[in-house]
């Protein structure tokens, strides 16, 4: 029960629950730094398994064209927005920048220097096709960049697949420049849809997610490394409502992830699943996505939508 993030082992258990490989987990929390984590820690086997080609999408995107084409539109928006935060010439890193879009679309904004890391693989294969992102294969490391170097780092969907948070944590700390903006986004371990399913939760993704921190535990840890949160946000329209779906699903006692894998085109994991079951799944995503989109917007106003957007700005 060694907590992923401080690795002390004073913890407590939350729940027991299963992956979509059929391995059992419990979700931790440690009562020393707060944060909730896998236990046990999944073997390097268990973690091939999980970040295969199947996890990457098994066409040239990782969606069908029409999902890839609504959060495209997503990055963008989010691209232009922070643009408005970063100087002319700004230099920007995205650690864990899948196929490079949301760098891409930074780059449309302004005449930027484009950093980009991500893990070997589908990801990566699409991000190298972007000549102007400066790519890097493998994971962010003590001296990849000098100190003081950008202007701009993000993490998107990236501390809860971390083995070693709190040191990524430091390194950001250090390579970010004074009033540079950090942006973080996870899911939210706070949030209602969180606390209503419990293992049933889409956003545990065990094996991948390693570790969830709350809002206010972020906070206190970037504080530490000079970091002061200026927004925040609780909403997703690419993430939130979908979670809401996936996990109501899974609870009614579905295969777990089967519509997501589906979407992915992951046939050996949907096989032996008759269409017409799949076909009504796809329907009542679509059915309910306006309630679960509204529900969403209810949950952010009191703060427990089911991703944190968190910004920081550098002022130590």
């Amino acid at each position: 029960m060694t907590c992923t993030y401080c690795s002390r082992t004073d913890a407590n258990e939350q729940f027991a629950f299963k992956d979509i490989f059929e391995d059992e987990y419990s979700l931790m929390h440690c009562n020393l730094c707060k944060a909730y984590f896998l236990d046990p820690q999944p073997t390097v086997a268990q973690l091939e398994q999980a970040y295969d080609d199947a996890y990457y999408g098994t066409g040239d995107k990782k969606f069908n064209p029409f999902i890839e084409g609504m959060v495209d539109q997503l990055r963008l928006r989010k691209a232009r927005s922070f643009s408005q935060l970063i100087p002319t010439n700004a230099k920007v890193l995205d650690v864990g920048c899948g196929n490079g879009s949301f760098l891409h679309y930074i780059g449309k904004t302004g005449q930027y220097e484009l950093h980009g890391i991500e893990l070997a693989g589908k990801s990566a294969d699409r991000a190298a096709l972007f000549s102007e992102i400066n790519l890097k294969i493998g994971t962010l490391k003590k001296d990849d960049y000098a100190k003081e170097t950008f202007d701009l780092i993000s993490l998107v969907h990236v501390i809860e697949h971390l083995s070693n948070p709190k040191e990524v944590l430091n390194i950001v700390s250090d390579i970010a420049k004074k009033n540079s903006v950090l942006y973080l986004e996870l899911p939210n371990i706070e949030s209602w849809q969180a606390r209503l399913f419990k293992g049933n939760w889409f956003h545990l993704d065990a094996p991948r997610h390693l570790v969830f921190l709350s809002r206010i535990e972020l906070q206190k840890k970037l504080a530490e490394r000079g970091w002061k949160l200026f927004k925040e946000r609780y909403n997703s329209f690419q993430f939130n409502p979908y979670g809401m779906q996936q996990s109501l699903l899974n609870a009614l006692g579905f295969k777990r992830e089967l519509l997501y894998e589906k979407l992915k085109g992951n046939t050996q994991y949907t096989k032996g699943h008759s269409a017409t079951l799949i076909l009504l799944q796809m329907l009542f995503m679509g059915v309910s996505f306006p309630f679960f989109f509204m529900g969403d917007l209810v949950a952010s106003t009191f703060k427990k939508g089911g991703t944190l957007k968190l910004y920081f700005r550098k002022i130590d």
